[in-house]
C-alpha cells in the first residue's frame, strides 16, 4: 500500500513539474527571440576612438511641457590618434553649440542620430579630454518610453526610462553598452513646485522661488541607460 501511494504521488507530481519545464523554456525562447530582434537595432553610432568617464548633465525642465534643455560635459579618453569622434544623439534635437576647451568647434549633426564633432588639432592616443555639448527639442520615444511627459492625478510629470537604447533620444551620449562613465554629476532645474529625482545621492537642492535645483551625484560606473531623472510634485519623506 506504501509503495502504491507513493507511485501515485510521484505520477501526480509529475504533471505540474512537467508544465513548470515547459513554462521555463517558452520563457528562455521569448527572450531569445526578443534578443535576435534587438539585433536589428541600430545600438550605438557613437565612433570607437574613445570612452567616457564621466558626464556632468545639466537640465532644465517643466514637467508641463515635452522639451528639454541642457548641456552635457563629457570626459573621455581616446584610444588612438584623432581629430574627430562621434557621439550618439537624434537628430530630432537641436545642437546650439559645442565648446572644447572654451572655444566653439565645428560639428555635423545628422540623421539618425549621429553627432560628430571636430577638434581644431589631433588629440594624441591615450589623452584624457573633455568637450561641452549645448542642445535642445522635443525628444522621441523609443523602447519602453524613453522620455514621457503625462499627469499624474492631474499633475504633470515628466520621466525618462532610456532601456534598452532609447538614451539618444533625449542627450548626447555613447549609447551602447561597452562604454560605462565612472561617475557622473546630474543638475536638473525645473519650476519650484516640482521635485527632481534622480541617479545618486541629492547632495544640493535650491529654491528662489521660480525655479527649484537639484544636484544628484553619482559615483559608480554606470551604464548610459541607467541615467535617468523624474520630475513632479514628489512629497519627500526623510
Amino acid at each position: 500500500m506504501i509503495i502504491l501511494l507513493l507511485l501515485v504521488n510521484s505520477k501526480l507530481m509529475a504533471q505540474p513539474i512537467d508544465v513548470i519545464f515547459k513554462s521555463n523554456t517558452t520563457i528562455v525562447e521569448n527572450e531569445k527571440n526578443r534578443f535576435r530582434q534587438s539585433d536589428a537595432i541600430q545600438k550605438t553610432f557613437a565612433s570607437s576612438n574613445f570612452e567616457v568617464t564621466y558626464y556632468r548633465c545639466n537640465w532644465k525642465i517643466d514637467p508641463a511641457i515635452r522639451f528639454i534643455t541642457g548641456n552635457i560635459t563629457a570626459h573621455f579618453i581616446t584610444n588612438t590618434n584623432t581629430s574627430t569622434i562621434s557621439f550618439d544623439l537624434s537628430s530630432q534635437l537641436t545642437v546650439d553649440s559645442i565648446y572644447y576647451r572654451g572655444v566653439r568647434i565645428n560639428f555635423s549633426h545628422t540623421a539618425p542620430a549621429i553627432l560628430q564633432l571636430f577638434f581644431p588639432n589631433s588629440i594624441a592616443n591615450g589623452v584624457k579630454d573633455s568637450t561641452t555639448i549645448f542642445y535642445k527639442g522635443v525628444p522621441a520615444n523609443s523602447g519602453f518610453g524613453s522620455f514621457i511627459q503625462a499627469t499624474h492625478a492631474g499633475v504633470p510629470v515628466l520621466w525618462t526610462l532610456s532601456e534598452p537604447y532609447g538614451a539618444k533620444d533625449w542627450w548626447p551620449c555613447r549609447n551602447g553598452l561597452d562604454d560605462k562613465a565612472d561617475s557622473i554629476d546630474i543638475i536638473v532645474s525645473c519650476p519650484s513646485a516640482y521635485k527632481t529625482s534622480s541617479n545618486g545621492l541629492l547632495k544640493n537642492e535650491t529654491d528662489n522661488g521660480i525655479t527649484r535645483t537639484a544636484y544628484y551625484s553619482h559615483r559608480y560606473p554606470i551604464a548610459t541607460y541607467l541615467i535617468a531623472f523624474a520630475v513632479t510634485n514628489y512629497t519627500v519623506l526623510n
